[in-house]
């Protein structure tokens, strides 16, 4: 088909080119000769627009050029895509990301196919105003001299122009079946989007009601786990109390027997029973009661005296930190020979005026 056609190989543009840059060659030398040949200033006129058509042409050239780059890119790019569109066509569904790149990948081409499409509208309009000139520059030069090299020149700018345009023709006419192709594909393209989109509402919708019921069931969980700890809690405590009644009965059993004296039970060697053994405590508290209260009577009867012994102690060992006080002075006078034993004793008589004192001598 003429989507598997190779594009247009890099040999044939450089030929083109080759061509393009020998004709050129040919016209600027021509338009020496001319310029040679005709000094008439009547022609300056026909040969500046002579010039700005050959002008006009370079620029048309080039633009050529750039369009059949970007057309065999876009050629390229087209191949690439088929293969690829015919690789994923067994698929039932694309990718959600490859699906978004491949819609990009084609308003890309198709911005750039408008854009070709109205570069090419425009050489067109430049070729016929470049003709238009052209038959007018015939029609105004009356010159005889060097019209034969004028005319010729315009000739080959003609058969120029022309050849661009059957290139062009021809290249527009190798880009039709792609171009259609193109269409096809944007057309499956806008098919596959409405599928992709009904099927991603049923999808939310879906996922929306499976949410719901993930989080009504996730709550009736966190019910359900709060109920159960709660009665593994109760179950415990349960347990230890029932531990607690059995501990109490298997005693209340235990004391039964031994009231009974059955089997010759006894609660200890000391004492038979539980509750021979718990009066026994109780008169042995009794009597720790009677004897702490005879403390208690016996404290509060001496209490007074003895506060008032504690006083006369604490007097008294503030007497001796002053006698000793004044003993150290004593010795550190002595020591620096300033008094005598008359001093000393008068130093300790007045520190201790009034007090009742044993002196020494």
């Amino acid at each position: 088909s003429a989507l598997s056609e190779p594009p247009v190989r890099q040999v044939d543009i450089d030929n083109l080119e080759n061509e393009i840059q020998a004709m050129q060659n040919e016209i600027h030398a021509h338009t020496e000769k001319i310029n040679e040949q005709n000094q008439d200033s009547r022609l300056a006129v026909y040969k500046q627009q002579a010039n700005l058509v050959a002008k006009k042409k370079e620029a048309v050239l080039k633009d050529k050029k750039t369009l059949e780059d970007e057309r065999d890119s876009l050629s390229k790019d087209l191949s690439i895509k088929e293969r690829e569109y015919e690789e994923m066509k067994g698929h039932k569904y694309m990718k959600r990301d490859d699906f978004k790149n491949y819609a990009a990948a084609l308003r890309d081409k198709s911005a750039k196919f408008k854009r070709l499409k109205a570069e090419l509208s425009e050489m067109r309009q430049e070729l016929a105003e470049l003709e238009k000139t052209e038959q007018s520059l015939k029609e105004k030069d009356p010159t005889p001299i060097g019209l034969v090299e004028t005319e010729q020149m315009l000739d080959e700018i003609s058969a120029i122009v022309q050849k661009i345009n059957q290139q062009l023709k021809e290249k527009k006419n190798k880009l039709a079946p792609q171009i259609k192709a193109l269409r096809s594909i944007r057309q499956t393209f806008q098919q596959v989007e409405v599928k992709y989109l009904e099927k991603k509402g049923h999808y939310d919708q879906a996922k929306a009601t499976v949410d719901a019921d993930i989080s009504k069931v996730a709550t009736e969980v966190r019910q359900l786990e709060e109920e159960v700890q709660e009665a593994e809690q109760a179950q415990a405590e349960l347990n230890e109390a029932l531990a607690t009644a059995e501990s109490k009965l298997q005693r209340a059993q235990w004391e039964a027997r031994c009231l009974r004296r059955d089997e010759g039970a006894r609660y200890s060697e000391e004492f038979p029973t539980l509750s021979e053994y718990n009066s026994a405590e109780i008169a042995k508290l009794d009597e720790q009661c009677k004897e702490l209260r005879k403390d208690q009577k016996h404290v509060k009867e001496c209490h007074e005296d003895n506060m008032r012994q504690k006083r006369a102690f604490v007097q008294f060992e503030m007497l001796m930190q002053v006698k000793l006080k004044v003993a150290k002075q004593e010795l550190q006078n002595m020591a620096e020979g300033r008094y005598g034993m008359g001093a000393s004793r008068t130093v300790m008589d007045a520190s201790t005026a009034g007090v009742e004192r044993l002196v020494i001598e």
